[in-house]
């Protein structure tokens, strides 16, 4: 898993220097997300996703992504024993509504 970090850290230097750099730079973050979240690093796979978020326009831009980060931000809430099960349905639910309109 260590030696993932280190290449999806690779991917996003690269990245940063390529035409579609934003899209490239958002994937390899959700995957960053994803593997903090295999290895049970929960808080630091919520904070990607929570900066991810801080995109004003990525619902609008890429909804399928902004579908996805939602999605693993619900489920990784749910894995971390998050007791804010309102929060956790609510995400889900839009979830499920971004996906039905796609």
């Amino acid at each position: 898993m260590k030696n993932t970090l280190v290449y999806y850290e690779k991917a996003l230097v690269i990245s940063a220097k390529m035409e579609r750099s934003s899209q490239s730079q958002l994937i390899t973050k959700i995957n960053i997300a994803e593997l903090y979240k295999e290895i049970k690093n929960y808080d630091k796979s919520i904070k990607i996703y929570n900066e991810l978020l801080k995109d004003d326009t990525i619902e609008e831009k890429d909804p399928s992504s902004y579908g996805a980060i939602l999605n693993n931000m619900a489920y990784t809430l749910f894995l971390e024993k998050d007791e804010d099960y309102v929060k956790i349905d609510s995400l889900f639910i839009k979830v499920l509504i971004i996906f039905s309109v796609i």
